[in-house]
């Protein structure tokens, strides 16, 4: 049985888009064990992947080169590449190491694809695709894909009934207004106004703002520029709870984030708010494989966030929120 380590080990929404490259692997080598190594906080995400036989979390050099070396991997491939990684592959001995030749620490390698992501056009879950060419796998029709136990919708469950009186067939409308500062943001005052548009023109809808211990202040701010009430995560939360919650949502309204991958990948239908920027655009990171997905950007010509209107998105959340 051959074993695989998959390398990435950045954010959230780096790890989704990885799950169709983790798919097209299994589906090319169904018999494999496949390991993938990820940040502590991200991994969770991949917990119960059935294309996923173990992972194995991020860790200081000499620790982690140790843990590889004991694993007796066959290949690994560096989706994401920083020198720690790299080396630790290199010193565990594996013998096939793939990645992006333009790294400069490729030459810790064995194989390199050529790759330019930073000028290139292309998604970042095709980049990831491809490096898995030199294996041969066969990447069509491959999607994003998370999965959450009856446990965990349970748990979400009793989280919005409490959170925000949620039960029963209620909808729930998600707002995510932060982005890790990952890309320019949609402004917290027009999250607001999409916010009241929802609760004035859907009775049995239910709003909850969404973020991270850190981003408290935002949630704030978009619930004290409303004019109605919205519920805020305004508790620590599980990132499985988190997941949880956003497939329990009728639509997720957010920026570039990792939110909005895990909505994708659960099936929620969304609408986001993209920049007109090369490195940010939602020809990179925008939601991948297709599906009931609206993204909005700012009027041609005019970069300023600000400028999608809560008219639009207000618009676009309809027509989502009735299947169209």
């Amino acid at each position: 049985m051959e074993k695989y380590l998959l390398v990435r080990t950045d954010r959230v929404g780096d790890l989704v888009l990885t799950t169709p490259a983790i798919n097209a692997l299994r589906k090319s080598r169904p018999a494999a064990h496949i390991t993938v190594l990820a940040s502590p906080y991200a991994a969770e995400i991949l917990r119960g992947h059935p294309s996923v036989d173990g992972i194995i979390l991020d860790k200081p050099l000499p620790l982690l080169a140790r843990e590889l070396r004991a694993e007796n991997f066959d290949v690994c491939v560096h989706f994401f590449v920083t020198f720690r990684t790299a080396l630790a592959a290199r010193l565990a001995r594996i013998p096939r190491r793939i990645g992006p030749a333009s790294k400069i620490w490729s030459v810790f390698f064995s194989e390199r694809a050529r790759q330019d992501r930073s000028s290139a056009p292309g998604h970042e879950a095709d980049f990831n695709l491809g490096l898995l060419s030199p294996l041969g796998a066969d990447a069509r029709g491959a999607k994003t894909s998370l999965f959450i136990t009856p446990e965990e919708r349970a748990e979400a469950d009793r989280y919005l009934a409490r959170k925000c009186g949620l039960a029963g067939n209620g909808e729930l409308f998600v707002l995510h207004p932060g982005s890790s500062g990952s890309a320019p943001a949609w402004p917290p005052e027009h999250y607001a106004g999409l916010a009241d548009k929802i609760a004035a023109s859907m009775p049995e809808a239910k709003v909850l703002v969404t973020g991270s211990a850190r981003e408290l202040p935002l949630l704030r701010r978009v619930r004290d520029a409303m004019s109605g009430k919205a519920a805020l995560m305004d508790e620590p939360v599980s990132l499985r709870l988190m997941m949880a919650v956003i497939a329990r949502a009728r639509l997720v309204a957010t920026n570039s984030t990792g939110p909005l991958h895990i909505a994708v990948a659960l099936g929620t239908p969304t609408v986001s708010f993209y920049p007109r920027l090369k490195g940010c655009s939602a020809g990179r990171w925008g939601p991948y494989g297709g599906g009931p997905h609206t993204v909005l950007e700012p009027e041609a010509g005019d970069g300023r966030m600000e400028t999608i209107t809560v008219e639009n998105a207000f618009r676009a959340v309809r027509e989502r929120a009735a299947g169209v």
